[in-house]
């Protein structure tokens, strides 16, 4: 069975806020009113052109992540 990524981002921002954290996406889909307590603060959603880093000629993807 395959899970909806956005199933995925709400119970980690879910986390986040659980936890007094900030959850960071890519996804500007993402709805605060999914998860019961989440506020603006609570998520940060990057801008495309924050996915591609050059880093010694290598590319880097970012990935979501909680901090």
């Amino acid at each position: 069975m395959e899970s909806d990524p956005i199933y995925a981002d709400s119970y980690l921002l879910g986390l986040a806020v659980r936890h007094q954290y900030r959850y960071v996406s890519f996804d500007a889909r993402l709805n605060l009113h999914a998860v019961p307590g989440a506020k603006a603060e609570h998520l940060i959603v990057l801008s495309p052109q924050w996915v591609r880093l050059e880093f010694k000629g290598a590319l880097r993807v970012w990935s979501p992540i909680l901090f």
